[in-house]
C-alpha cells in the first residue's frame, strides 16, 4: 500500500503540466498546513517562497525542535513531507504565500491558513485543521450551537482576500476543522469569488446543521465538492455530513485513521472502502441523535461544561492532558462535582461515547463513574 510519501516519490518527477493537480496533491497541501511557519512567512500574498527555500529556513530556524513538536494529534513525520516535497520536481514550481496563524482564547478560535500558487494560473487556499490544542477541539463542538464559529468567519475573510490577490482558478482545501472551514468559506463567499473556485476538498471535516445543505451558497458549490472520510471516522461524524462522499482505506487503527498520512493511495487516487465501520456509524447516530433532541441553549451549556471539565487540570493541549492522568483526573472530578446533576450526566454520557469509539485520552480514573446512561 502507498501513502502520501510514496505518492510524492512516485509522481514527484511529473510536472503539473504533465499530470494536472489532483485529490492527492490537495491532501499533501492539507497536511503541510499543520506545520508551524510562524516567523518564516508573511501574511502577504505577494511575498512568496518556494518549497526549497521554506524547507531550508524551517530546518535552520533557531526553534526547530519546538517547530517539529507536533503533539499527539498531528503526524510527527509532517516535517519530513515538507523536505520530500521541497526536493521534488513536481512541486518546484509551486510558491507558498499568505500564511496566517491566530489563536484567540477569548473568541475560542484556533485558525491558520496559507496559499499555494501553481503554474498555469491556479492557486490552492488551504485551511489548517484542529491541532493539538484543547481550544481547537472546543471550537469544533461550538458548531453545535454557534453559526458561524469564529474560525469559519476568518476562513471566509481569508478566501475573499486570496481571491483579490491571486489570479486564475482556486481550489479550496482543508482537513479536519479546516475541511469544515473550506466548505463554509466556499459556499458563503461572493459570487465573483465562487465562480473562480474549481474544486472544494473536504478531508474528514466536521459537518453542519441539515439546513446548511439547503442554502443557496452550498447548492452552488455542491458539484465542485469532494468529501473524503476514512473508514473509521469520528471527527467527520460530528454533526450532519453531505450525502455524497468517498470512504478511504487507512492503515491506522480506530480514531487514528483521522491521520491523512495513513490514507492509502493507488496512482493518483485513494484506495476506497464500501462502508464506514460499525463504531463510526454508532458515533454518528448516537452523538447526532442526542444533539438533535437538545435545544441550542442546552447544547451551549453542555459544550461549555464538557470543556470546563477538560480544562480543569490547566492543560492547554491533548498531549498535556494525557500526562499525569491521576492528578488530572482529580481536578476534573472536582469540576464535575460542581455541575448540576443533569449536565454532569450529559458530560459523562458523551465521554463514555468518546471512549467507546477509541478516544482513550478521555479514559481518566473516576471520570466515567456514576449512574449509567
Amino acid at each position: 500500500m502507498a501513502d502520501l510519501f510514496d505518492y510524492v516519490k512516485w509522481r514527484g518527477d511529473l510536472s503539473f503540466e504533465q499530470d494536472p493537480f489532483n485529490e492527492i496533491d490537495a491532501l499533501v497541501f492539507a497536511q503541510l498546513s499543520y506545520l508551524n511557519f510562524d516567523g518564516l512567512m508573511s501574511s502577504s500574498f505577494s511575498e512568496r517562497k518556494s518549497f526549497s527555500v521554506l524547507n531550508s529556513e524551517f530546518r535552520r530556524s533557531v526553534n526547530f525542535l519546538e517547530r517539529i513538536n507536533m503533539g499527539l494529534v498531528i503526524n510527527a513525520k509532517s516535517p519530513e513531507l515538507l523536505e520530500l516535497v521541497a526536493a521534488s520536481a513536481r512541486y518546484s514550481s509551486v510558491s507558498v504565500c499568505g500564511y496566517v496563524s491566530r489563536m484567540d482564547e477569548e473568541k475560542e478560535m484556533q485558525f491558520a491558513a496559507l496559499s499555494f500558487v501553481l503554474p498555469g494560473k491556479h492557486s490552492c487556499v488551504v485551511f489548517r485543521g484542529t491541532d493539538d490544542t484543547i481550544l481547537g477541539w472546543k471550537e469544533d463542538f461550538n458548531i453545535s450551537f454557534m453559526s458561524p464559529i469564529p474560525g469559519q468567519t476568518e476562513a471566509l475573510a481569508y478566501l475573499e482576500n486570496a481571491a483579490r490577490e491571486l489570479r486564475g482558478t482556486l481550489s479550496v482545501i482543508g482537513h479536519s476543522k479546516g475541511g469544515c472551514e473550506c466548505v463554509y468559506a466556499a459556499s458563503q463567499c461572493s459570487k465573483s469569488c465562487r465562480k473562480r473556485i474549481s474544486d472544494v476538498y473536504d478531508f474528514d471535516g466536521p459537518g453542519f446543521s441539515p439546513d446548511f445543505f439547503r442554502t443557496e451558497g452550498f447548492l452552488a458549490i455542491e458539484p465542485k465538492l469532494h468529501t473524503f472520510y476514512p473508514q473509521y471516522s469520528i471527527v467527520g461524524m460530528i454533526f450532519k455530513h453531505h450525502s455524497r462522499f468517498t470512504i478511504v482505506k487507512s492503515t491506522e487503527f480506530a480514531v487514528m485513521q483521522h491521520d491523512p498520512v495513513s490514507w492509502q493511495i493507488c496512482g493518483k487516487r485513494f484506495v476506497t472502502e464500501p462502508d464506514f465501520t460499525n463504531e463510526s456509524k454508532f458515533f454518528y447516530s448516537t452523538f447526532n441523535t442526542w444533539m438533535d433532541n437538545v435545544t441550542p441553549d442546552k447544547r451551549e451549556k453542555f459544550v461549555n461544561a464538557l470543556f470546563d471539565v477538560l480544562n480543569a487540570p490547566g492543560a492547554k493541549t491533548n498531549t498535556e492532558l494525557s500526562e499525569n492522568k491521576l492528578q488530572n483526573s482529580a481536578k476534573m472530578l472536582k469540576a464535575m462535582a460542581e455541575l448540576d446533576p443533569e449536565t454532569r450526566e450529559s458530560v459523562r454520557r458523551i465521554l463514555r461515547v468518546l471512549v467507546k469509539v477509541g478516544l482513550e485520552n478521555f479514559q481518566l480514573p473516576g471520570i466515567l463513574d456514576g449512574k449509567k446512561s
